[in-house]
Protein backbone atom coordinates (compact mmCIF):
# COMPACT_ATOMS: atom_id res chain seq x y z
CA UNK A 1 0.00 0.00 0.00
CA UNK A 2 2.70 2.46 1.00
CA UNK A 3 4.81 1.54 -2.03
CA UNK A 4 1.82 2.29 -4.30
CA UNK A 5 1.26 5.66 -2.70
CA UNK A 6 4.92 6.56 -3.10
CA UNK A 7 4.84 5.52 -6.73
CA UNK A 8 1.79 7.71 -7.44
CA UNK A 9 3.43 10.58 -5.61
CA UNK A 10 6.52 10.34 -7.81
CA UNK A 11 4.39 10.32 -10.98
CA UNK A 12 2.50 13.41 -9.83
CA UNK A 13 5.71 15.31 -9.05
CA UNK A 14 7.19 14.32 -12.43
CA UNK A 15 4.03 15.43 -14.28
CA UNK A 16 4.08 18.75 -12.44
CA UNK A 17 7.73 19.40 -13.34
CA UNK A 18 7.24 18.51 -17.01
CA UNK A 19 4.15 20.70 -17.26
CA UNK A 20 5.86 23.74 -15.76
CA UNK A 21 9.02 23.36 -17.88
CA UNK A 22 7.16 22.75 -21.15
CA UNK A 23 4.79 25.63 -20.50
CA UNK A 24 7.69 27.98 -19.83
CA UNK A 25 9.57 26.91 -22.95
CA UNK A 26 6.53 27.30 -25.19
CA UNK A 27 5.68 30.67 -23.71
CA UNK A 28 9.21 31.90 -24.38
CA UNK A 29 9.13 30.56 -27.94
CA UNK A 30 5.74 32.10 -28.67
CA UNK A 31 6.87 35.49 -27.41
CA UNK A 32 10.03 35.42 -29.49
CA UNK A 33 12.33 35.38 -26.46
CA UNK A 34 15.32 33.70 -28.03
CA UNK A 35 17.77 35.35 -25.69
CA UNK A 36 19.54 37.15 -28.57
CA UNK A 37 19.45 40.89 -29.14
CA UNK A 38 19.46 42.31 -32.66
CA UNK A 39 20.73 45.85 -33.01
CA UNK A 40 19.00 46.00 -36.41
CA UNK A 41 15.60 45.58 -34.79
CA UNK A 42 15.95 48.75 -32.73
CA UNK A 43 16.90 51.16 -35.50
CA UNK A 44 14.66 54.14 -36.20
CA UNK A 45 13.65 55.64 -39.52
CA UNK A 46 13.49 59.34 -40.33
CA UNK A 47 9.94 60.46 -39.58
CA UNK A 48 8.37 62.93 -41.95
CA UNK A 49 5.10 64.90 -41.97
CA UNK A 50 1.86 64.02 -40.19
CA UNK A 51 -0.98 66.54 -40.33
CA UNK A 52 -4.75 66.86 -40.23
CA UNK A 53 -6.77 67.81 -43.27
CA UNK A 54 -6.90 71.41 -42.07
CA UNK A 55 -3.18 71.86 -41.31
CA UNK A 56 0.20 70.63 -42.53
CA UNK A 57 2.74 70.68 -39.71
CA UNK A 58 6.10 69.02 -39.34
CA UNK A 59 6.11 66.71 -36.36
CA UNK A 60 9.12 64.52 -37.01
CA UNK A 61 12.86 64.97 -36.71
CA UNK A 62 14.88 66.89 -39.28
CA UNK A 63 16.04 64.69 -42.16
CA UNK A 64 19.35 63.03 -41.36
CA UNK A 65 22.23 63.66 -43.74
CA UNK A 66 22.63 60.05 -44.81
CA UNK A 67 22.61 58.19 -48.13
CA UNK A 68 19.55 56.26 -46.94
CA UNK A 69 16.38 58.08 -48.14
CA UNK A 70 14.28 59.97 -45.62
CA UNK A 71 11.37 57.65 -44.76
CA UNK A 72 8.03 58.10 -43.06
CA UNK A 73 7.62 55.29 -40.55
CA UNK A 74 3.84 55.77 -40.72
CA UNK A 75 3.34 54.67 -44.30
CA UNK A 76 6.76 53.73 -45.64
CA UNK A 77 6.99 56.81 -47.87
CA UNK A 78 10.52 57.79 -48.81
CA UNK A 79 12.14 60.69 -50.62
CA UNK A 80 15.69 61.20 -51.83
CA UNK A 81 17.93 63.04 -51.48
CA UNK A 82 17.11 64.33 -48.00
CA UNK A 83 18.61 67.75 -48.75
CA UNK A 84 19.54 69.76 -51.86
CA UNK A 85 22.10 72.57 -51.95
CA UNK A 86 21.97 74.59 -55.17
CA UNK A 87 25.13 76.42 -54.11
CA UNK A 88 25.97 79.71 -55.84
CA UNK A 89 23.00 80.89 -57.91
CA UNK A 90 22.19 84.01 -59.91
CA UNK A 91 19.15 86.21 -60.31
CA UNK A 92 17.00 85.07 -63.25
CA UNK A 93 18.88 81.76 -63.23
CA UNK A 94 17.17 78.39 -63.77
CA UNK A 95 18.49 75.25 -62.03
CA UNK A 96 17.41 71.62 -61.88
CA UNK A 97 17.91 68.70 -59.50
CA UNK A 98 16.46 65.16 -59.55
CA UNK A 99 14.25 64.06 -56.66
CA UNK A 100 12.80 60.59 -56.12
CA UNK A 101 9.74 59.29 -54.26
CA UNK A 102 9.63 55.71 -52.94
CA UNK A 103 6.23 54.01 -52.78
CA UNK A 104 6.13 51.21 -50.20
CA UNK A 105 2.48 50.31 -50.80
CA UNK A 106 1.07 47.35 -52.75
CA UNK A 107 -0.68 49.70 -55.19
CA UNK A 108 0.45 52.64 -57.30
CA UNK A 109 0.25 56.01 -55.55
CA UNK A 110 0.09 59.65 -56.59
CA UNK A 111 1.82 62.10 -54.26
CA UNK A 112 1.12 65.82 -53.98
CA UNK A 113 3.96 68.30 -53.51
CA UNK A 114 4.02 71.42 -51.34
CA UNK A 115 6.72 74.06 -50.88
CA UNK A 116 7.57 76.16 -47.85
CA UNK A 117 10.23 78.65 -46.76
CA UNK A 118 11.87 81.73 -48.30
CA UNK A 119 12.56 79.95 -51.60
CA UNK A 120 9.09 78.36 -51.90
CA UNK A 121 7.79 80.75 -54.61
CA UNK A 122 10.79 79.90 -56.80
CA UNK A 123 10.40 76.10 -56.61
CA UNK A 124 8.36 73.73 -58.77
CA UNK A 125 8.51 70.17 -60.08
CA UNK A 126 8.73 69.48 -63.80
CA UNK A 127 8.69 66.52 -66.18
CA UNK A 128 12.26 65.16 -66.64
CA UNK A 129 11.53 64.63 -70.34
CA UNK A 130 10.05 68.11 -70.81
CA UNK A 131 11.39 70.72 -68.41
CA UNK A 132 8.79 73.26 -69.53
CA UNK A 133 5.95 71.06 -68.22
CA UNK A 134 5.16 71.93 -64.60
CA UNK A 135 3.63 69.09 -62.55
CA UNK A 136 1.35 69.10 -59.51
CA UNK A 137 1.90 65.49 -58.47
CA UNK A 138 4.44 62.66 -58.56
CA UNK A 139 3.32 59.12 -59.44
CA UNK A 140 5.09 55.96 -58.33
CA UNK A 141 4.19 52.33 -59.17
CA UNK A 142 3.60 49.78 -56.43
CA UNK A 143 6.80 48.92 -54.52
CA UNK A 144 8.77 51.21 -56.82
CA UNK A 145 9.87 54.81 -57.23
CA UNK A 146 8.95 57.86 -59.26
CA UNK A 147 11.39 60.61 -60.29
CA UNK A 148 10.90 64.23 -61.29
CA UNK A 149 13.04 67.35 -61.61
CA UNK A 150 12.95 70.00 -58.92
CA UNK A 151 13.27 73.36 -60.70
CA UNK A 152 14.60 76.51 -59.08
CA UNK A 153 13.77 79.70 -60.99
CA UNK A 154 15.24 82.72 -59.21
CA UNK A 155 13.51 86.10 -59.78
CA UNK A 156 15.48 88.98 -61.27
CA UNK A 157 14.70 91.45 -58.48
CA UNK A 158 15.70 89.71 -55.22
CA UNK A 159 18.72 90.75 -53.14
CA UNK A 160 21.83 88.65 -52.63
CA UNK A 161 21.84 86.32 -49.64
CA UNK A 162 21.21 82.80 -48.40
CA UNK A 163 17.72 81.36 -48.89
CA UNK A 164 16.13 78.15 -47.67
CA UNK A 165 13.05 76.11 -48.49
CA UNK A 166 11.30 72.80 -47.91
CA UNK A 167 9.79 70.36 -50.41
CA UNK A 168 7.03 68.24 -48.87
CA UNK A 169 5.91 65.10 -50.68
CA UNK A 170 2.51 64.06 -49.30
CA UNK A 171 -0.08 61.36 -49.68
CA UNK A 172 -3.59 61.51 -48.19
CA UNK A 173 -4.95 58.49 -46.32
CA UNK A 174 -8.37 57.97 -44.72
CA UNK A 175 -8.62 57.13 -41.05
CA UNK A 176 -11.80 56.21 -39.13
CA UNK A 177 -12.91 58.36 -36.24
CA UNK A 178 -13.36 55.90 -33.40
CA UNK A 179 -16.14 58.02 -31.85
CA UNK A 180 -18.47 58.64 -34.76
CA UNK A 181 -17.02 56.40 -37.45
CA UNK A 182 -16.49 59.23 -39.95
CA UNK A 183 -13.48 59.32 -42.30
CA UNK A 184 -10.76 61.90 -41.66
CA UNK A 185 -8.13 62.89 -44.26
CA UNK A 186 -4.59 62.70 -42.92
CA UNK A 187 -1.55 63.94 -44.86
CA UNK A 188 1.50 61.74 -44.44
CA UNK A 189 4.79 62.28 -46.19
CA UNK A 190 8.45 63.25 -46.11
CA UNK A 191 10.56 66.35 -46.61
CA UNK A 192 13.55 67.58 -48.62
CA UNK A 193 15.39 70.66 -47.36
CA UNK A 194 16.60 73.20 -49.95
CA UNK A 195 19.33 75.83 -49.63
CA UNK A 196 20.87 78.30 -52.08
CA UNK A 197 23.23 81.27 -52.00
CA UNK A 198 22.20 84.08 -54.32
CA UNK A 199 25.13 86.04 -55.76
CA UNK A 200 25.23 89.04 -58.06
CA UNK A 201 27.92 88.47 -60.70
CA UNK A 202 27.84 85.66 -63.25
CA UNK A 203 31.15 84.05 -64.07
CA UNK A 204 31.21 81.32 -66.74
CA UNK A 205 34.61 79.65 -66.74
CA UNK A 206 36.05 76.17 -67.03
CA UNK A 207 38.58 73.91 -68.67
CA UNK A 208 38.78 70.79 -70.81
CA UNK A 209 40.87 68.59 -68.52
CA UNK A 210 41.23 65.39 -70.53
CA UNK A 211 39.81 63.21 -73.29
CA UNK A 212 40.25 59.43 -73.27
CA UNK A 213 38.83 56.58 -75.33
CA UNK A 214 39.39 52.85 -75.58
CA UNK A 215 39.17 50.56 -78.57
CA UNK A 216 35.73 49.55 -79.70
CA UNK A 217 34.21 46.75 -81.76
CA UNK A 218 32.34 47.65 -84.91
CA UNK A 219 28.64 48.01 -84.21
CA UNK A 220 29.23 48.90 -80.54
CA UNK A 221 28.90 52.45 -79.17
CA UNK A 222 32.16 54.40 -79.06
CA UNK A 223 32.32 56.32 -75.77
CA UNK A 224 34.45 59.44 -75.52
CA UNK A 225 35.21 60.04 -71.84
CA UNK A 226 35.54 63.82 -71.62
CA UNK A 227 36.63 65.39 -68.32
CA UNK A 228 35.61 69.02 -67.78
CA UNK A 229 35.93 71.40 -64.84
CA UNK A 230 33.50 74.20 -63.99
CA UNK A 231 35.54 76.93 -62.29
CA UNK A 232 32.77 79.57 -62.55
CA UNK A 233 29.94 80.38 -60.17
CA UNK A 234 27.00 79.12 -62.27
CA UNK A 235 25.98 75.70 -63.48
CA UNK A 236 26.54 75.05 -67.18
CA UNK A 237 25.44 72.56 -69.81
CA UNK A 238 28.54 71.68 -71.88
CA UNK A 239 28.33 71.40 -75.65
CA UNK A 240 30.57 68.64 -77.03
CA UNK A 241 31.40 68.41 -80.74
CA UNK A 242 33.07 65.27 -82.11
CA UNK A 243 34.90 64.66 -85.37
CA UNK A 244 36.19 61.18 -86.24
CA UNK A 245 39.05 61.14 -88.76
CA UNK A 246 41.06 58.43 -90.46
CA UNK A 247 44.86 58.55 -90.38
CA UNK A 248 44.91 60.64 -93.59
CA UNK A 249 42.86 63.36 -91.89
CA UNK A 250 39.62 62.67 -93.74
CA UNK A 251 36.47 63.12 -91.63
CA UNK A 252 34.52 59.83 -91.45
CA UNK A 253 32.00 60.81 -88.79
CA UNK A 254 30.64 63.73 -86.76
CA UNK A 255 28.32 64.17 -83.80
CA UNK A 256 27.26 66.81 -81.28
CA UNK A 257 26.16 66.27 -77.72
CA UNK A 258 24.52 68.58 -75.18
CA UNK A 259 25.56 67.40 -71.74
CA UNK A 260 25.03 68.62 -68.22
CA UNK A 261 24.58 70.11 -65.89
CA UNK A 262 28.04 70.67 -64.42
CA UNK A 263 27.88 72.60 -61.16
CA UNK A 264 30.29 75.26 -59.88
CA UNK A 265 33.63 73.81 -58.68
CA UNK A 266 32.68 70.40 -60.06
CA UNK A 267 34.97 68.17 -62.11
CA UNK A 268 32.83 65.81 -64.15
CA UNK A 269 33.49 62.99 -66.59
CA UNK A 270 31.03 62.99 -69.49
CA UNK A 271 30.70 59.93 -71.73
CA UNK A 272 28.73 60.69 -74.92
CA UNK A 273 28.34 57.79 -77.36
CA UNK A 274 28.93 57.62 -81.10
CA UNK A 275 27.41 54.80 -83.16
CA UNK A 276 30.05 52.77 -85.07
CA UNK A 277 27.51 50.77 -87.08
CA UNK A 278 28.67 50.57 -90.70
CA UNK A 279 32.15 51.90 -89.93
CA UNK A 280 35.25 50.20 -91.36
CA UNK A 281 37.75 48.66 -88.98
CA UNK A 282 41.11 50.31 -88.36
CA UNK A 283 42.75 53.13 -86.43
CA UNK A 284 40.88 56.41 -86.01
CA UNK A 285 41.36 59.85 -84.45
CA UNK A 286 38.67 61.39 -82.21
CA UNK A 287 38.79 65.20 -82.13
CA UNK A 288 36.73 66.61 -79.27
CA UNK A 289 35.81 70.29 -78.75
CA UNK A 290 33.92 71.59 -75.68
CA UNK A 291 32.09 74.87 -74.98
CA UNK A 292 30.44 76.32 -71.88
CA UNK A 293 27.88 78.49 -73.58
CA UNK A 294 29.92 80.99 -75.59
CA UNK A 295 33.13 80.13 -73.75
CA UNK A 296 35.38 77.82 -75.78
CA UNK A 297 37.28 75.36 -73.56
CA UNK A 298 39.45 74.07 -76.40
CA UNK A 299 40.00 70.90 -78.44
CA UNK A 300 41.79 67.62 -77.74
CA UNK A 301 42.51 64.53 -79.85
CA UNK A 302 42.81 60.86 -78.98
CA UNK A 303 43.57 57.78 -81.12
CA UNK A 304 41.49 54.60 -80.97
CA UNK A 305 40.82 51.46 -83.01
CA UNK A 306 37.61 50.06 -84.47
CA UNK A 307 38.01 46.30 -84.10
CA UNK A 308 36.19 43.36 -85.72
CA UNK A 309 33.20 42.08 -83.78
CA UNK A 310 34.21 39.58 -81.07
CA UNK A 311 37.82 40.81 -80.75
CA UNK A 312 37.53 42.36 -77.28
CA UNK A 313 36.62 40.28 -74.27
CA UNK A 314 33.70 41.21 -72.05
CA UNK A 315 33.85 40.00 -68.46
CA UNK A 316 32.85 41.24 -65.05
CA UNK A 317 32.36 40.15 -61.47
CA UNK A 318 29.87 40.92 -58.72
CA UNK A 319 32.21 41.31 -55.76
CA UNK A 320 29.59 41.39 -53.05
CA UNK A 321 26.43 42.89 -51.58
CA UNK A 322 26.53 45.16 -48.55
CA UNK A 323 23.81 46.72 -46.41
CA UNK A 324 23.95 50.40 -45.48
CA UNK A 325 22.04 51.61 -42.45
CA UNK A 326 20.01 49.74 -39.84
CA UNK A 327 16.69 48.38 -41.14
CA UNK A 328 13.46 48.74 -39.19
CA UNK A 329 9.81 48.17 -40.06
CA UNK A 330 8.55 50.96 -42.33
CA UNK A 331 12.01 51.98 -43.52
CA UNK A 332 13.74 51.74 -46.87
CA UNK A 333 17.34 50.51 -46.71
CA UNK A 334 20.07 50.77 -49.31
CA UNK A 335 21.92 47.71 -50.59
CA UNK A 336 25.10 48.24 -52.60
CA UNK A 337 26.21 45.73 -55.26
CA UNK A 338 29.92 46.16 -56.07
CA UNK A 339 30.65 45.40 -59.74
CA UNK A 340 34.12 45.15 -61.31
CA UNK A 341 34.64 45.35 -65.08
CA UNK A 342 37.38 42.78 -65.76
CA UNK A 343 37.00 42.95 -69.55
CA UNK A 344 38.71 44.98 -72.27
CA UNK A 345 35.78 47.20 -73.19
CA UNK A 346 33.39 49.64 -71.49
CA UNK A 347 30.25 48.08 -70.10
CA UNK A 348 26.93 49.41 -68.91
CA UNK A 349 26.07 47.45 -65.78
CA UNK A 350 22.77 47.02 -63.92
CA UNK A 351 21.89 44.90 -60.88
CA UNK A 352 18.78 42.72 -61.29
CA UNK A 353 17.49 41.00 -58.18
CA UNK A 354 14.67 39.75 -55.98
CA UNK A 355 13.73 40.24 -52.33
CA UNK A 356 12.52 37.35 -50.16
CA UNK A 357 10.86 37.67 -46.75
CA UNK A 358 10.99 34.45 -44.71
CA UNK A 359 11.63 32.50 -47.96
CA UNK A 360 8.65 34.10 -49.78
CA UNK A 361 9.38 36.36 -52.77
CA UNK A 362 7.95 39.81 -52.04
CA UNK A 363 9.63 42.23 -54.46
CA UNK A 364 11.93 42.77 -57.44
CA UNK A 365 14.76 45.32 -57.26
CA UNK A 366 16.99 46.92 -59.88
CA UNK A 367 19.70 49.54 -59.86
CA UNK A 368 20.31 52.35 -62.32
CA UNK A 369 22.37 51.33 -65.35
CA UNK A 370 25.87 52.80 -65.03
CA UNK A 371 28.93 52.89 -67.30
CA UNK A 372 31.96 51.00 -65.95
CA UNK A 373 35.33 51.39 -67.67
CA UNK A 374 37.73 48.41 -68.07
CA UNK A 375 39.31 47.70 -64.71
CA UNK A 376 36.84 49.98 -62.97
CA UNK A 377 34.84 49.15 -59.84
CA UNK A 378 31.46 50.79 -59.34
CA UNK A 379 28.76 50.53 -56.63
CA UNK A 380 25.28 49.81 -57.96
CA UNK A 381 22.62 51.02 -55.51
CA UNK A 382 19.21 49.48 -54.91
CA UNK A 383 16.57 50.08 -52.25
CA UNK A 384 14.67 47.48 -50.21
CA UNK A 385 11.33 48.22 -48.51
CA UNK A 386 11.13 46.76 -44.98
CA UNK A 387 7.45 46.06 -44.44
CA UNK A 388 7.49 43.81 -41.36
CA UNK A 389 9.71 41.86 -39.01
CA UNK A 390 11.40 38.83 -40.49
CA UNK A 391 14.44 37.52 -42.31
CA UNK A 392 15.11 39.28 -45.62
CA UNK A 393 17.20 37.92 -48.47
CA UNK A 394 18.32 40.02 -51.43
CA UNK A 395 19.42 37.77 -54.30
CA UNK A 396 20.53 38.76 -57.77
CA UNK A 397 23.17 39.34 -60.43
CA UNK A 398 24.61 42.10 -62.60
CA UNK A 399 23.77 42.31 -66.30
CA UNK A 400 26.46 44.05 -68.34
CA UNK A 401 26.00 44.48 -72.09
CA UNK A 402 23.94 41.25 -72.27
CA UNK A 403 26.30 39.15 -70.12
CA UNK A 404 25.65 38.24 -66.49
CA UNK A 405 27.66 37.65 -63.34
CA UNK A 406 27.18 34.83 -60.85
CA UNK A 407 24.26 35.18 -58.44
CA UNK A 408 25.00 36.46 -54.95
CA UNK A 409 22.80 37.06 -51.93
CA UNK A 410 22.61 39.17 -48.78
CA UNK A 411 20.59 38.16 -45.70
CA UNK A 412 19.55 40.46 -42.85
CA UNK A 413 17.04 40.17 -40.03
CA UNK A 414 14.60 42.73 -38.67
CA UNK A 415 12.95 42.27 -35.27
CA UNK A 416 15.17 39.58 -33.76
CA UNK A 417 14.95 36.62 -36.11
CA UNK A 418 11.74 36.66 -38.05
CA UNK A 419 9.37 35.84 -35.16
CA UNK A 420 6.57 33.26 -35.30
CA UNK A 421 3.32 33.24 -37.25
CA UNK A 422 0.27 34.38 -35.28
CA UNK A 423 -1.25 30.90 -35.27
CA UNK A 424 1.95 29.46 -33.78
CA UNK A 425 1.98 32.06 -31.00
CA UNK A 426 -1.67 31.36 -30.12
CA UNK A 427 -1.13 27.59 -30.21
CA UNK A 428 1.96 27.91 -28.02
CA UNK A 429 0.13 29.95 -25.43
CA UNK A 430 -2.85 27.51 -25.38
CA UNK A 431 -0.59 24.48 -24.98
CA UNK A 432 1.43 26.22 -22.29
CA UNK A 433 -1.74 27.06 -20.32
CA UNK A 434 -3.03 23.48 -20.64
CA UNK A 435 0.25 22.08 -19.41
CA UNK A 436 0.29 24.45 -16.47
CA UNK A 437 -3.28 23.40 -15.62
CA UNK A 438 -2.31 19.74 -15.82
CA UNK A 439 0.57 20.46 -13.48
CA UNK A 440 -1.84 22.12 -11.05
CA UNK A 441 -4.18 19.13 -11.18
CA UNK A 442 -1.28 16.82 -10.49
CA UNK A 443 -0.29 18.90 -7.49
CA UNK A 444 -3.88 18.76 -6.19
CA UNK A 445 -3.91 15.00 -6.60
CA UNK A 446 -0.64 14.78 -4.76
CA UNK A 447 -2.05 16.70 -1.79
CA UNK A 448 -5.07 14.36 -1.56
CA UNK A 449 -3.04 11.16 -1.40
CA UNK A 450 -2.86 9.48 2.05
CA UNK A 451 0.44 9.99 3.82
CA UNK A 452 2.19 6.95 5.34
CA UNK A 453 2.30 6.85 9.14
CA UNK A 454 5.47 8.13 10.63
CA UNK A 455 7.62 5.43 12.20
CA UNK A 456 7.47 5.38 15.98
CA UNK A 457 10.57 6.46 17.80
Amino acid sequence: MLRGVSHMKCKAVLLLAVGVMAGGVLLCSACGGSGEESSKGTATATTAVTATAATTATTGASPAKTPVPAVSGARGIGVFPSDINFGETLRAGEYFRTIGVLNNEDAAQTFSVQFDGDAAPWLSIVDPNDRTKVLDTVSAPAKDQGRVFLRLLVPADVPNGKYTGVVRVLTTVDEKNTGGGSGVGVNVGAEISVTLNLTGTQNVAGSLVDVTAGDVETGSPFRIKTTVQNSGNVQVNPQIDLQVLDLKGAVVGTASFSEGPVYPDEIKILAPEWDTTGQQTGERIARVSVKFGNVDLGTKEVHFNIMPLGTLTRSGALEGLTLEGSPSVGSVVKVVALFRNTGQIDARAQFLGEVFLDSVRVDAVTSDELLVVPGGVLPLELFVHVTQDGTYKVQGKVNYEGKETDVQELVFTVGGGGGLPTWAIIAGVVVAVLLLLSGGLAWGLLRRLPHPPRPEA
